[in-house]
């Protein structure tokens, strides 16, 4: 607030609109005339903005992500608060990382940069060395062994997920004083996946090649990771084989379990981040759980946090979390977990509970001992797998099996060694000290002779 109140022209992101717009009530009245919330949504609002900027005649912009590309001249300071946030990050090609757009603009402008948050970035951590002065009270991390859980089993799924009794103990607690307790699973929809009983492969999505996840509300699948819908196959697309089973029970599963759990007063919902939340949707929701209750959700529930008294916080599998072949997995688990011990009006007093199968080992250390004991432990495993930020992982997916195969053999020919996950089945990564060096590799096929089969998607990792 100090570096906005010296007058000079300045843009301030946030990982998400809400939070950019409950900075923007915090400023000053004068400050709030004179400065510019940032619309999310395009239109005659988006473009007013623009002209607004280009013109000069605001001296802030405060907004999400794409604030960043407002034609504010002369910007003396630009500030990314959350700067290890995820949702940075655009999830469709080109990928961009909007808080090195906003690091290349402010070098361009001149301008000071200020990155902030709760959790610093590799990069920012490695070059800073910022310590962890607040840590959260030892009897606000509840560590659970699932050995010590009971099984719960769901109708058409393949598998369990176990629920411990501090799960419902602490959740009866915080129903009682009128507060909200949120059930965290990062798998949307009744099951996690569908998969054939015969070659046991899932059903993968069509445009990106991630697994689906069968939506029994709808009667649907659901890419988890680009969005797209489809309905359930008759027959399984690998073997045309006819038995179709539902694996890893997800969030819709759970449904019955809560509305149990909770007094019939109490509401009880999903939060998937499968609808949007406008403002008359955020004020019904604030409303519905003026009382408290139970909230099943993912990752991006933890909204939640801001529009509702929330004393307890679940991660009902946290082992899950860290399953995926990413590099970053351990990253976005620990930093997900850390922000549920912080954000919002109660934090501080909340209750975080990690169900898993090593309870307090590995990175879950880091919620009792600091993020800085979190980074100093996975920046020494980093570097001896030369990883990010000691290199750059290019990500590459290739149109063809074919094709993959062989770009991974000219890779191999220049001393570089892809890693190949498996899944997605197109999908590998190679380290490297520079993209560069790679460049005349991959040139040969982008060439305009591979436009019919398609060209690789790249990705470069950096942090």
């Amino acid at each position: 607030m100090e570096l906005l109140e010296k007058g000079d022209s300045f843009i301030a992101l946030f990982p998400e609109q809400a939070l950019a717009a409950s900075f923007f009530a915090l400023l000053p009245p004068a400050m709030q005339k004179s400065a510019l919330l940032w619309p999310s949504t395009g239109g005659k609002k988006l473009q007013d903005a623009w002209i607004a900027a280009r013109k000069g005649s605001v001296p802030g912009i405060v907004g999400g992500p794409g604030a960043v590309f407002a034609p504010l001249p002369g910007v003396r300071s630009i500030i990314v608060d959350e700067e290890s946030s995820g949702a940075y990050r655009t999830y469709r090609h080109p990928f961009l990382n909007m808080r090195t757009v906003a690091a290349r603009k402010a070098l361009l402008e001149k301008a000071s940069l200020t990155l902030s948050g709760r959790l610093p970035s590799s990069r920012v951590y490695l070059r800073g060395k910022p310590r962890c002065t607040e840590l959260p009270p030892r009897e606000n991390v509840k560590l659970v062994d699932l050995k010590n859980s009971f099984s719960s089993e769901f109708q058409g799924i393949a598998g369990s997920l176990p629920l411990s009794a501090a799960l419902f103990s602490e959740t009866a607690r915080v129903l009682s004083m009128g507060k909200v307790a949120l059930w965290l699973l990062d798998r949307k929809g009744y099951a996690g996946e569908v998969a054939c009983e015969e070659c046991g492969k899932p059903i993968l999505c069509s445009s990106c090649g991630r697994v689906m996840a069968w939506e029994e509300q709808r009667r649907r699948l659901r890419c988890s990771s680009c969005g797209k819908v489809s309905p359930l196959p008759e027959t399984c697309p690998s073997c045309r084989g006819v038995l179709l089973s539902g694996k890893r029970p997800g969030l819709e599963a759970l449904l019955p379990v809560a509305r149990a759990t909770a007094p019939d007063e109490k509401t009880v919902l999903i939060w998937d981040g499968t609808k949007p939340c406008g403002k008359k949707a955020a004020r019904a929701l604030t409303k519905d759980l003026s009382r408290g209750g139970i909230v099943l959700g993912t990752r991006s529930a933890l909204t939640v946090c801001d529009l509702a008294d929330v004393g307890f916080a679940a991660w009902v599998d946290a082992d899950s979390e860290v399953r995926s072949v990413a590099f970053q997995a351990k990253f976005t688990a620990f930093s997900m977990m850390w922000e549920s011990l912080w954000r919002g009006n109660s934090g501080g007093g909340r209750t975080v509970l990690l169900q898993s199968r090593r309870p307090g080992f590995g990175w879950q250390k880091g919620m009792v001992l600091g993020w800085d004991h979190f980074w100093n432990e996975e920046l020494r495993e980093r570097k001896e797998l030369d990883l990010p930020p000691f290199s750059f992982l290019l990500e590459i997916k290739s149109p063809s099996l074919g094709l993959k195969e062989s770009i991974m053999a000219q890779l191999e020919k220049i001393g570089l060694y892809p890693m190949d996950p498996g899944e997605p089945p197109l999908v590998f990564w190679v380290t490297t000290p520079s993209p560069a060096s790679v460049q005349n590799v991959l040139a040969p096929f982008f060439s305009i002779g591979n436009s019919s089969t398609g060209f690789p998607e790249i990705t470069v990792w950096i942090d």
